[in-house]
């Protein structure tokens, strides 16, 4: 009886220690080199705090497209990566409502939601509203540019 139990709280304590993805981690897993970028310009940390924030995350086909782009211009890179970030949880129906939001970067990005679709910039939603422990994570299909 006595290692049943034991055998039981074993196998059980992953389930105690498990948690919820941050929108960071939704992130790399949705868009790699997505992910890393954000790690490398220190936005990630920002990102595993306790939010809320909506991130757009371009699909891993959309990142690669931009290249090395930015590789010699961290600044740019970063202002680039804090474009597709903003401070809050929005939903599906709150972009319905919605003509812009403002990013971390502090520019304002134009969210169009028609015949079903939703836009944000000149992106479109591929897969919406992915939750995260901490806000929620949009897959677009085009790295926005500020």
């Amino acid at each position: 009886m006595k290692r049943l139990l034991i055998l039981a709280v074993l196998c059980l304590s992953p389930l105690a220690t498990a948690r919820a993805a941050t929108v960071a981690e939704v992130a790399s897993s949705q868009s790699p080199a997505f992910g890393a970028a954000l790690e490398s310009s220190g936005l990630a940390s920002m990102l595993k705090g306790s939010g809320p924030f909506t991130l757009f995350v371009p699909s891993a086909e959309a990142y690669a497209k931009l290249g090395e782009k930015f590789q010699n211009d961290p600044e740019r890179l970063k202002a680039v990566l804090a474009y597709h970030i903003v401070t809050g949880k929005v939903t599906v129906d709150g972009m319905q409502q919605m003509i812009s939001a403002k990013t971390v970067n502090g520019s304002e990005l134009k969210v169009a939601a028609k015949d079903g679709k939703i836009e944000i910039g000149k992106a479109k939603v591929l897969q919406a509203a992915l939750a995260a422990s901490n806000g929620l994570v949009y897959v677009i299909d085009a790295v926005l540019m500020p």
